[in-house]
């Protein structure tokens, strides 16, 4: 992620979209081959996460929502649980005029949490869903 921070935005996203493109799954995946290969998975995960990450937020800092969309919606698909990309998809739904497609989404990411953790949703996504849900 530091190079992408050197970089301008188009730039930036250009290695990013690299990078999430030759993520082609766990390093290993279904190997037992010890904890350096645990350890090794573990990071290339992060760093295609935090690939999706910032390109999401550079496509809808820019404008381009639909293609955001995209992006939140691999990351959601990666990883389930990863509420930071629901709560940006949430947001990306409102600002392209879907607000009841947000709250759709918020009320199926608070099943997926209730049934996966016993949990509530956080409270910053909580806050965007009743934002969402005052119309603001």
């Amino acid at each position: 992620m530091a190079l992408a921070k050197r970089l301008s935005g188009p730039e930036a996203l250009a290695h990013l979209q690299r990078a999430v493109h030759v993520y082609r799954g766990d390093f290993l995946d279904g190997v037992s081959a010890g904890e350096w290969a645990e350890a090794r998975r573990a990071e290339l995960r992060r760093g295609y996460e935090m690939a999706l990450s910032a390109a999401g937020a550079i496509l809808a800092n820019s404008g381009q929502l639909q293609q955001a969309v995209q992006i939140y919606e691999q990351a959601i698909a990666h990883e389930p649980l990863d509420e930071a990309a629901h709560r940006e998809l949430m947001k990306c739904w409102a600002r392209l005029g879907e607000p009841a497609r947000a709250i759709r989404h918020y009320q199926r990411l608070q099943d997926l949490l209730r049934k996966e953790l016993g949990a509530p949703p956080a409270a910053g996504t909580a806050r965007l869903y009743e934002k969402l849900r005052a119309g603001a």
